[in-house]
């Protein structure tokens, strides 16, 4: 199989045997000119993988990317063989110098994890923050105008947090998608879409990602491409991949969040894609998240269609996932802890979540 990149000022194409092109698109950066394609190799990673192809690729990488991609897909491998092969590159390798450059991006979809990430850097004092967020994973590639309203609706927020906002459109979830690329009970994929387009920008020397669990939680959502193991080990040649705030769970950060005082109304959780960036406040996410705000504090800031919350909470989430199982667990958690075992259904919740743990160990698929 053979693998081409072609690039011109603001667009830039990856071309891989028979599939689909991948396309990325910038206005806020030149992809010409280029002496090595890190980018490229960590893009069509999971593809190589899942097919289990030989890859002649015609670009360059560097050698700490080289590394990186080996080290990170042979654990994917080991983890999920009935998925993934490790990869058979041929590819040219050159030693890149390194950068000391001190700048940060941030990984920002406008959800919790990210939004929390972005407080807490802020009240650690950290500088020279960046941000990306991508088109083409939360929002169909060709959906111009309902991304647009996600940059409308958190434009004032990373106007807050960050020095400089970037966006990159691309195809390259869809391409995942269309030779199945992630397992039935995880996501894998979006870890590796997530640092292709960051590494399209090389001026940085962090590229930091939200958790999206604690770290006792991810071995409970396991397999899940965004984890604290194989980001640890995620480069190119410039900078690294660093997990942001793996301590917390999802139900302290929206306490946290409330506790700030700061203006939520930028949050887009929301998984009904025709209400979305808006917030239903009656799909699975959302009413999820409301649980997690109350449970937390007994409130639930306005920021939900449908504000209300019913003792029937826990029937929205699919406690035959394993996301499902996690994010139900922390809300009891959170029940248990504020004291509201009265509130919530918590009982008949707590029962359902048992005897679904219970069968899942019994049987995982």
């Amino acid at each position: 199989m053979k693998v081409k990149v072609h690039a011109s000022q603001n667009a830039l194409e990856i071309k891989i045997g028979g599939l689909p092109k991948i396309q990325f698109l910038s206005e806020q950066i030149n992809f010409e000119d280029r002496g090595y394609y890190d980018f490229a190799l960590w893009a069509i990673l999971p593809i190589i993988m899942r097919l289990g192809s030989y890859a002649k690729c015609k670009f360059s990488v560097s050698r700490a990317c080289y590394d990186s991609v080996i080290a990170v897909s042979r654990i994917w491998a080991r983890w999920l063989p009935e998925l993934f092969t490790e990869p058979n590159f041929n590819v040219d390798i050159v030693d890149a110098k390194v950068s000391d450059n001190d700048r940060i991006l941030c990984f920002f979809s406008g959800g919790i994890d990210s939004t929390y990430s972005a407080i807490r850097l802020q009240e650690q004092g950290v500088n020279n923050l960046d941000c990306l967020t991508i088109h083409g994973m939360d929002y169909r590639f060709p959906d111009i105008n309902k991304f647009q309203a996600l940059m409308d609706r958190t434009s004032s927020f990373r106007s807050r947090m960050f020095n400089k906002s970037l966006v990159v459109r691309t195809n390259l979830y869809s391409v995942y998608n269309s030779i199945n690329c992630n397992p039935h009970d995880g996501h894998i994929t979006h870890i590796f879409a997530l640092f292709s387009c960051g590494s399209l920008f090389p001026d940085y020397g962090t590229y930091l990602i939200a958790s999206d669990y604690r770290r006792d939680q991810q071995f409970s959502a396991h397999p899940y491409g965004s984890n604290s193991v194989t980001n640890s080990l995620i480069r190119n040649a410039n900078g690294r991949l660093v997990t942001r705030d793996d301590d917390v769970s999802r139900c302290e950060k929206a306490k946290k969040l409330l506790q700030t005082g700061i203006d939520l109304s930028s949050l887009s959780i929301c998984v009904d894609y025709e209400f979305r960036p808006q917030n239903c406040g009656v799909c699975s996410k959302c009413v999820r998240t409301k649980a997690m705000f109350y449970a937390t504090s007994k409130n639930i800031p306005n920021i939900f269609h449908d504000m209300s919350i019913g003792d029937d909470w826990y029937k929205s989430i699919d406690l035959n996932s394993k996301p499902g199982r996690v994010f139900c667990g922390d809300i009891l958690d959170a029940i248990r802890l504020h004291g509201l075992e009265n509130e919530l259904g918590y009982s008949e919740a707590k029962k359902l979540w048992e005897v679904a743990s219970v069968n899942a160990r019994n049987n995982s698929f």
